[in-house]
Formats: structure tokens, C-alpha cells, sequence
């Protein structure tokens, strides 16, 4: 796991260990800096490892279109993507191929397929943002906050 990717991290990565532990898997932690974290989560892996990897990670999209997050993770060539299938490839050329409704529809057997077939992630939460705002302030949210904040464009009223 990264430090202080999210709050509370190392605690979750300890109550995994320890459901993992009781199925009967052997978890080693190891907490590292974002450059030493990077080479595990974008390619190439590293090879020279005993076992099996699991990386913690977190991912947000303010973009809003999942084609941001499947191409990078979910392709077989992804930069991110430690494995894929030939299928899942399929599904996602269809989706970003795709517009209006029929994208959606699309992307959603994507997600469908890796949640069934693939099964690439483990999704241990969804994250949400709050965001508290002065009487005296005048910001609108958009897509963006939840992962920053562009000061040009809070005032005051």
C-alpha cells in the first residue's frame, strides 16, 4: 500500500491481512512511498517478487466516462492492467466505440463481465467527498471536487 494514499490505510490493509489470514493466506505488508508504490502499479510489474502481488490503490474519475478507468485498468495492454482477456478487450472497444445510451449500456457489460469473469479487482469501498462552504464563500461543486479544488474559482459574496 502507498502512505498516506487515503486516511486510514495502513488500517484497512491490516484488517485485510487479517480476513486473509484466517482463510489461511500468508499476507506480508509492506508500506511504500508513492515513487516505490508506482512500480507495482504501473507497468512493467516487477518480476523478481515471492508470490502473488495485491496493490492497494484508489481511483477517482472526474471525468465521469468509464473509458478513463478501463483502458488504463481493464485492457490487456493497459498501463495499469496486470491482466485482461481477449473478451474483455472486446467489450471495451465496443463501449468507447459507442455514444449516448448505447455507451452506457456498453460500459456496464464491462464492468459486468470483469465483476463476473475476469475479476481483476477487489472493490473495498466507494469513497465520497464532503465539502462544507461558507455563507460568505460563492463555489459551485463540479466533477472535479472531490479531488480538487481550483482556487480561481471560489469568491466571496
Amino acid at each position: 500500500m502507498r502512505t498516506a494514499q487515503f486516511p486510514k490505510i495502513q488500517e484497512l490493509a491490516q484488517v485485510i491481512q487479517e480476513q486473509l489470514s484466517q482463510v489461511g493466506l500468508t499476507v506480508n505488508l509492506k508500506m511504500l512511498e508513492t515513487s516505490q508504490h508506482l512500480t507495482y502499479q504501473v507497468r512493467p510489474f516487477p518480476t523478481d517478487e515471492d508470490g502473488a502481488i495485491m496493490l492497494m490503490t484508489q481511483h477517482g474519475n472526474q471525468a465521469g466516462d468509464a473509458a478513463f478507468t478501463v483502458d488504463q485498468y481493464m485492457t490487456t495492454k493497459g498501463a495499469q492492467s496486470a491482466f485482461g482477456t481477449k473478451e474483455l478487450d472486446e467489450l471495451i472497444a465496443t463501449a468507447d466505440a459507442a455514444t449516448g445510451e448505447d455507451r452506457q449500456a456498453a460500459f456496464e457489460k464491462v464492468f459486468k463481465y470483469q465483476n463476473d469473469e475476469v475479476v481483476q479487482f477487489a472493490h473495498i469501498a466507494h469513497q465520497t467527498g464532503m465539502l462544507g462552504v461558507a455563507a460568505n464563500i460563492d463555489y459551485t461543486p463540479n466533477s472535479s471536487t472531490g479531488d480538487e479544488l481550483r482556487l480561481a474559482e471560489v469568491s466571496s459574496k
